[in-house]
């Protein structure tokens, strides 16, 4: 939930030429324009330019619903628990910005892409946290034009993993 602009590559450019063919869903606005990247690397981004350069004469919107330091587990920046009455609940944003995107777009949804766990990794167990993940993914689809979605399931980084202790290694994906 929170890989939004993570492992910048110094030898890359912080500015990467614009393709018109990969648009980021502004949910305040209501529209979708052309993604810049301005700082930092953003997993959605790089899949989106890949996706484009692999399938020409596609179009790709990235709905951005990342926020940084949250999970599963409460804490001030929200909850992806769908089931939890806690605000803000960032899977009713994310449900909120996917289905008014498809809506104004007459698109249809590709996958998500999900890289989370650090903020669970001294909270929850394997099975715990496996388990929220599967809630996640099944309350999703119920959502209006999600039936079919694919999800992208990746895990934290090692380094990560080594600082969260023997909670954080089992909540790998």
């Amino acid at each position: 939930s929170n890989a939004l602009y993570k492992w910048h590559d110094p030898a890359r450019p912080k500015v990467r030429e614009l393709n018109p063919d990969v648009l980021v869903w502004n949910t305040g606005s209501g529209t979708a324009t052309v993604a810049a990247l301005t700082h930092g690397e953003s997993i959605g981004l790089n899949f989106a330019l890949e996706f484009v350069r692999r399938f020409p004469r596609t179009q790709v919107v990235i709905v951005p619903c990342a926020v940084g330091s949250s999970g599963f587990t409460p804490n001030a920046n929200g909850t992806w628990d769908p089931d939890s009455a806690a605000t803000p609940n960032l899977f009713n944003n994310a449900v909120a910005a996917i289905t008014a995107c498809l809506a104004a777009t007459g698109g249809t949804i590709l996958a998500a892409l999900w890289s989370q766990g650090e903020n669970d990794r001294s909270t929850m167990t394997e099975i715990q946290w496996a388990a929220a993940f599967d809630n996640l993914v099944a309350k999703l689809k119920t959502a209006p034009g999600l039936a079919v979605i694919k999800f992208i399931l990746g895990s934290m980084t090692p380094g990560e993993t080594a600082a969260g202790g023997a909670t954080a290694a089992s909540i790998a994906a």
